[in-house]
């Protein structure tokens, strides 16, 4: 009964991915589909591609905690392939805007926070190294720097995390922001099971 349970907070998980970017998105623009334009959807993409990336992070630690029947490799396969998806097609959106109103992303987020912007740059680099790094990891060497490569995976969540909180504009205010401090701290939580468990199995090993 307790994998039932367990199994119902994935599906919880998954689902609550999609639909409190939706819900915040669809509540800012009135509950309406009127004047879809790039510089209107990217904002939900992006929320998407973090929302899609924090499961990943959730689920996996529902994975250390307990083994059930439930075919996790499939779920992080699809749910991977969307995060790269999203990731890729937020920032896309944001150029098609700028050259249809001939600003540089640079000038549509304010000189004072250009370093968020940075960060965003920097995170999608780390991430799309971490997924070629994955899909090689049987190389020796990579598998001698396996640890290092995690690293800087969940320090690029990390620079996504406060990209979202400065830039997004459905972060500035309202409950999705709460909900974004949640995910923050659960974070910290996956963080801290994480080096946990390696330190653990370190000592069952020595």
């Amino acid at each position: 009964m307790k994998d039932q349970y367990i199994k119902l907070l994935i599906w919880l998980i998954t689902i609550s991915t999609y639909a409190l970017p939706l819900l915040a998105w669809f509540e800012a623009r009135d509950w309406s589909l009127n004047n879809l334009e790039p510089i209107n959807i990217f904002p939900l993409i992006g929320l998407l591609a973090f929302f899609q990336l924090w499961s990943l992070y959730a689920v996996k630690s529902i994975k250390r905690y307990r083994r059930i029947d439930f075919n996790f490799r499939r779920w992080f396969d699809v749910s991977m392939n969307l995060f790269l998806v999203w990731m890729l097609l937020h920032p896309a959106l944001l150029l098609l805007a700028s050259n249809k109103y001939e600003l540089e992303p640079e000038t549509y987020v304010g000189e004072e926070n250009l370093v968020y912007l940075q960060f965003a740059y920097v995170a999608i680099a780390a991430f799309f190294i971490y997924e070629l790094a994955n899909r090689l990891k049987n190389l020796e060497v990579l598998k001698k720097h396996w640890d290092l490569i995690k690293t800087v995976n969940m320090a690029a969540f990390v620079a996504i995390y406060f990209h979202g909180l400065f830039l997004g504009q459905h972060l500035q205010s309202g409950w999705l922001r709460s909900v974004w401090y949640f995910l923050g701290f659960s974070f910290v939580v996956f963080t801290v099971q994480t080096f946990y468990l390696k330190f653990k199995n370190q000592n069952l090993e020595s």
